[in-house]
């Protein structure tokens, strides 16, 4: 993504300028979902490799010149770099004050303080995959790829220092294939595994920078006959990636090698004199390719956020303000800075100045929560769209996440007498408040919950060989029935999450350990579990468990304010029949676990709901504070059933 225009000498690349040309041209449409670009992702890739070519003969040449100078070579690449990036994230955070919701806005700035920062891409790796369809209400989602790149620009050549300081040119050759070696192979690792963090991660994309190292270090002189093949199979590897590959498959993998190494090839072959290389469109579009891709994204975002959709004259236009975005970023922001010639320590200064500054003003308004003033939104806006912060205050602290053992929070004002406990996942956060008021006369909460983590005995979860859910469930089972033998305990987690994932999908994020359920439907076995848990439970302590609570397919809080925007105060709301459907195996399982252990079952469709429709709102106010856990404010409707079928009568002690 990182144009390295130099002025138009002998030295000019040419064929690096056509394939910078050709990624930003197949990623630009890509986003815009032209369908003939379904792959057009891997011009991220290619960019990856003009790259790593470029910073190893920049750095290697130095070397043998004895002129190299790191400070140097760090200001070369903020000048480059930092501008332009700065410039747009400025603009956003402008535009932002007067079209998004203070929610929005806030995760706008954060998204500004990272990009800037160049730790966009870690952030993103706790959000959300990059092809899921949130990712495009996210303005910045895109310079995940620079952090990628300026964190190996940091590293890379403190590395060949450290390497040359031993070894001369030739040790630098074999410690590259070596680390390129090793970054492929944990790629292979991390795509075998479907590891969440693998698109977005440095290591998982080292390897293809280190593929433009290879290609200069292991120079091939072809003959003019010969440059031609290279450059056309080059050329077919890439397209042939862009036209047939698509967001399914897993990203990177073995199959990024096609378009990586036709990027080599084309490299190789040098071909800097065909008109197709040359045409002043190809020139015009590879030298502004940097700008051009800062600057299409926001305008995809916008299709998206605003609700206009990607008919053909909407993404028209957006492509063409993509492009002319772009050349005014070239021409008066990247131009401009590329002609300063002061001392390094100046520039230095200069370009620490500009990232400081961007990085205040984004915290300023991440630390004010977005500004929900009512100057920007009338005040009913503004309590739906601050219905996302309205959560449980100590769920950092008590909700578990990658560990074994629980904190065991304590929830009410009677510390010495536990009248419930609270065992599930991030839904049993939700309502801990609620459950504490319900037995606030009785006694506390002791609550212990794991985030995304069914809690039924013997559970893993898909696509990741860590043993904390099933350890953590198995540790605290027997934790409650050593030490609190004869205390009611209430379960509730996202129970059709784990058997069907999110809302619209239908892929298991669990399997189950015993060997007898290989022929068994992943249903199958969730009863089988549940049926064991609850009921080996049962035997030292009375047990509730809470059935689903209605989920959406959007953000609640966001969606209820943007129709509060349009003037709608109806409540949105899935049908009772689409709550059934997606629960269905739940709820028959719930039922008959139920009456096998002898167990309490708590319906909170009873306050959610009416005969037909399940509602994420009441009286314009949102109950939930994302798509599926209700906010302090919707956790209290539930709390008359837990008082009426879980507490006092028949469960708690008099």
């Amino acid at each position: 993504m990182l144009p390295n225009q130099q002025s138009k000498s002998l030295s000019f690349r040419y064929d690096l300028n056509f394939l910078r040309a050709i990624a930003v041209i197949a990623v630009v449409l890509f986003h815009f979902k032209i369908a003939a670009f379904s792959g057009g992702y891997v011009g991220v890739d290619v960019f990856f490799v003009i790259s790593g070519f470029l910073m190893t003969k920049i750095i290697v040449s130095g070397f043998e010149a004895n002129k190299f100078l790191i400070l140097k070579f760090y200001i070369a690449r903020a000048k480059r770099i930092i501008p332009a990036l700065a410039f747009m994230c400025l603009v956003l955070l402008l535009l932002a004050w007067f079209l998004l919701l203070p929610s929005e806005y806030r995760l706008l700035s954060k998204h500004v303080a990272a990009s800037v920062a160049f730790l966009s891409n870690y952030i993103y790796i706790g959000e959300a995959g990059y092809f899921d369809p949130t990712s495009h209400e996210k303005w910045l989602l895109h310079t995940w790829s620079l952090s990628v790149e300026w964190q190996f620009y940091i590293i890379y050549p403190i590395i060949l220092l450290a390497i040359r300081r031993f070894w001369a040119v030739s040790g630098i050759k074999v410690a590259i294939v070596i680390m390129a070696v090793a970054s492929f192979s944990y790629v292979l690792y991390l795509a075998s595994v479907n590891d969440k963090t693998l698109y977005f991660g440095l290591l998982g994309r080292v390897w293809e920078m280190l593929a433009g190292g290879i290609v200069y270090l292991f120079p091939v002189t072809l003959k003019k006959k010969a440059k031609n093949p290279f450059f056309y199979l080059g050329l077919l590897s890439i397209f042939s990636s862009i036209l047939f590959f698509d967001k399914s498959f897993i990203w990177p993998s073995y199959l990024t090698l096609l378009p990586i190494v036709g990027t080599m090839l084309v490299i190789y072959a040098a071909n800097n004199e065909s008109w197709l290389v040359k045409n002043p469109i190809i020139e015009f579009v590879g030298v502004t390719s940097y700008s051009i891709y800062l600057w299409h994204w926001p305008f995809v975002v916008a299709l998206s956020v605003f609700s206009f959709g990607f008919n053909l004259f909407n993404v028209i236009i957006g492509i063409i303000l993509s492009f002319v975005c772009g050349y005014l970023s070239y021409l008066f922001v990247e131009q401009i800075f590329a002609k300063i010639r002061k001392v390094m320590w100046q520039q230095l200064t200069l370009f620490t100045g500009i990232t400081a500054v961007v990085f205040v003003l984004a915290t300023l308004v991440f630390l004010n929560n977005g500004f929900p003033i009512e100057q920007r939104f009338s005040k009913k806006v503004l309590v739906a769209d601050q219905e996302y912060v309205n959560r449980e205050p100590r769920k950092s602290a008590c909700l578990v996440e990658h560990t074994t053992q629980s904190p065991h929070c304590i929830y009410g004002d009677n510390n010495d007498e536990v009248a419930v406990i609270l065992f599930g996942d991030s839904h049993a956060s939700a309502i801990v408040s609620a459950v504490a008021e319900s037995v606030a006369d009785k006694g506390s909460v002791l609550f212990i919950a794991y985030a995304g983590c069914l809690s039924v005995q013997s559970t893993y979860q898909l696509g990741n060989n860590s043993t904390y859910c099933r350890d953590f469930v198995a540790n605290e089972l027997d934790y409650i029935q050593e030490n609190y033998s004869g205390v009611p305990v209430v379960m509730i987690n996202r129970w059709s999450y784990y058997l069907k994932g999110k809302v619209g999908n239908n892929q298991p994020l669990v399997y189950f350990t015993d060997e007898r359920f290989v022929t068994q439907t992943i249903e199958q076995q969730f009863e089988i579990n549940l049926t064991k848990t609850l009921c080996s439970l049962k035997e030292t302590n009375p047990v509730s468990l809470i059935k689903p609570i209605p989920e959406f397919s959007f953000q609640v809080p966001k969606f209820v304010a943007k129709r509060l925007l349009d003037g709608d105060i109806t409540s949105p709301f899935v049908t009772k029949a689409e709550y059934r459907q997606r629960n269905s195996a739940v709820l028959s399982t719930i039922d008959n676990a139920a009456v096998a252990c002898e167990v309490t079952v708590i319906d909170p469709t009873k306050q959610l709901c009416d005969d037909s429709r399940c509602f994420a709102a009441k009286d314009g106010r949102p109950l939930y504070y994302d798509d599926n856990h209700l906010s302090e404010f919707g956790n209290r409707l539930i709390q008359p059933v837990i008082e009426d079928l879980l507490a006092y009568k028949s469960i708690l002690p008099n």
